[in-house]
């Protein structure tokens, strides 16, 4: 079993305005403490919590709090073996008992109890050698002490977003993953530290079904638990993979270096189709919809444990143009490294760019695990201006480490230039950490 608590009080969120000296905290808009007993036993979780977390908007601090929440998890467990595949049958459970209690406005403003249970079975199969099938089902129901008024009219004559009546939720849900039939080919050629390569060609595909729940809008929001949202769709997907082997006599086993996937999805619900817009922008113009979701495809590629590159493409079926694209890849060079990432979306209807993204980064260790300098850049090519420039300066010592840091940014049309300081004892922590603004 392990315990632990975690409890942070401010007077309110101007603190990290007027004294934190992190570039990354005093901007933050919620704060959260949290307490929490968990014990493991074999395949059995059991998890009791309490927390307490408090969000900025601007006008008022919205608090949403578990007082207490207790979980119990049953990790995959294999209950018997089915007569007709002599495969066995598993079962996960994922139940959750919680009082909770919410303020965000006026209005919303309630506590209530919620019990939530969701177990469901897996099945895994191998009818043939060359196809892997899982067939999974599971059931949800979901109770709530108290449920959300749909009428504005209602809510503004008692004041309350909340009825006061109860509300269950109860739901199936069906899945299935295919895979294969695949094939596979070995090639014996010597290319750079590899000698053997084998070609995988693997077809997937996913289907998903979420039983529709009509009272859905009555449904009180806290976490993922509330929101469940119905589907009926399936992924194809065509994945090919490149895996080499270095010779035998430097041994090593083999490992995948080159991956690319070409996928689409389908929506079996006419009410949910899985692309829509104008067809043109024009005003009045005629609204698409498509049950067919974009192409994606991805790719990636790793020739050695120090390089990885990764591209993404998104094309609309609906509009025939592509969606958005994205490509990054870094490579180190020992203790040094370099990136870059390169994002673009597009417009659907006109292919029109709306926005293109270029971050570089780079690391170069002067004295090898004493000085370090770090630079990123990102920079707007639609815009044609630059975002944001940082440089991090890191001496480390053995008993101390001290940071330098610079960075300019643009915040609309103004240009803003901060530094920070800050000096780090070995197993105390950091006892000066000075930030300014340059004018």
């Amino acid at each position: 079993m392990r315990g632990v608590i975690d409890w942070t009080e401010y007077s309110d969120f101007q603190f990290f305005r007027d004294f934190e000296r992190d570039f990354d905290r005093n901007s933050i808009r919620f704060e959260e403490s949290r307490a929490f007993l968990t014990g493991n036993w074999g395949t059995h979780l059991v998890n009791l919590q309490v927390t307490d977390r408090e969000t900025f908007t601007g006008e008022r601090i919205q608090t949403d709090q578990r007082l207490p929440a207790l979980e119990y998890r049953l990790r995959s467990t294999p209950l018997f073996e089915t007569p007709l595949w002599e495969a066995p049958l598993y079962l996960t459970v994922n139940s959750s008992l919680a009082y909770l209690s919410v303020d965000r406005t006026a209005t919303y403003d309630a506590q209530y109890g919620r019990a939530d249970l969701f177990p469901e079975v897996s099945l895994p199969l191998e009818p043939v050698p060359w196809l892997s099938l899982s067939l999974t089902a599971g059931h949800r129901v979901t109770w709530w002490g108290d449920s959300l008024e749909t009428d504005s009219a209602a809510v503004e004559a008692t004041g309350s977003s909340f009825t006061g009546e109860s509300l269950t939720r109860s739901i199936s849900t069906w899945g299935a993953d295919a895979i294969g039939p695949s094939f596979s080919r070995v090639f014996d050629a010597a290319v750079g530290p590899f000698a053997r390569f084998k070609h995988i060609v693997e077809p997937r595909v996913s289907y998903s079904f979420i039983d529709r729940f009509d009272e859905d809008r009555e449904v009180p929001s806290f976490d993922s638990v509330d929101r469940l949202f119905s589907g009926n769709s399936a992924r194809m997907s065509l994945i090919n993979r490149l895996k080499a082997k270095p010779p035998e006599e430097e041994g090593g086993a083999a490992r995948e270096i080159l991956t690319f996937e070409l996928a689409q999805s389908y929506s079996f619900d006419d009410e949910q189709p899985l692309e829509s817009g104008r067809e043109t922008l024009e005003p009045g113009a005629e609204q698409l919809e498509s049950q067919r979701g974009p192409f994606e495809a991805i790719l990636r590629f790793a020739p050695s444990f120090d390089t990885n590159v990764r591209a993404e493409w998104r094309y609309s079926t609906l509009f025939h143009q592509l969606l958005s694209s994205s490509i990054a890849a870094d490579h180190r060079f020992g203790e040094h490294d370099v990136g870059i990432r390169y994002t673009t979306r597009f417009r659907a209807q006109d292919g029109e760019t709306l926005s293109d993204q270029l971050r570089l980064a780079a690391g170069v260790a002067v004295l090898p695990g004493r000085l370090g300098l770090r630079a990123s850049f990102d920079y707007d090519l639609h815009e044609s201006q630059l975002q944001e420039q940082r440089y991090f300066l890191n001496w480390t010592a053995d008993c101390y480490a001290i940071r330098l840091e610079y960075r300019e940014f643009q915040v609309g049309l103004v240009p803003e230039t901060d530094y920070r300081v800050a000096f780090t004892l070995k197993n105390v922590g950091t006892f000066l950490d000075l930030t300014g603004r340059i004018e």
